[in-house]
């Protein structure tokens, strides 16, 4: 009959010199390279959790910084939208005022080009009045 073995589930119940006990206590050399492969795998398997315990702290830390820049990005462009709507209302009101001034300019210029049409042309009132054969060649 074979006897019942307890094999702990965990590897931390394991105690490695346990191990290597039973593989030096067993007399069949077909058992004893199956413990050596089982002790094998289930070094290799602690090894592989504890390297995958230090991945997962470090991609919580990682993570954990991600979302610290990203919320940091996010409030900065959200900023940088506001100084564009900023931006672009104070251009939009200087090039509203521009157009009034340059509106109010032409219509001073039409009025001094009106002015200077109506003087000329008294001018020449004026001297076809005041003009006399003698002073004409």
């Amino acid at each position: 009959m074979t006897e019942d073995i307890h094999f702990p589930r965990m590897g931390t119940d394991i105690d490695p010199a346990n191990i290597d006990t039973m593989i030096a206590a067993e007399n069949d050399s077909g058992k004893r390279i199956l413990l050596i492969v089982l002790s094998n795998l289930n070094s290799n398997l602690l090894a592989n959790t504890q390297t995958i315990e230090i991945v997962r702290k470090d991609l919580k830390a990682l993570n954990t910084s991600f979302e610290t820049h990203t919320t940091r990005d996010e409030a900065l462009l959200n900023t940088g939208k506001g100084a564009w709507k900023i931006l672009a209302a104070i251009l939009g009101l200087a090039q509203i005022g521009i157009s009034f001034g340059m509106v109010a300019l032409l219509d001073k210029i039409s009025s001094m080009d009106h002015n200077i049409v109506m003087l000329q042309m008294d001018h020449i009132r004026h001297e076809g009045v005041h003009s006399s054969p003698q002073y004409t060649k």
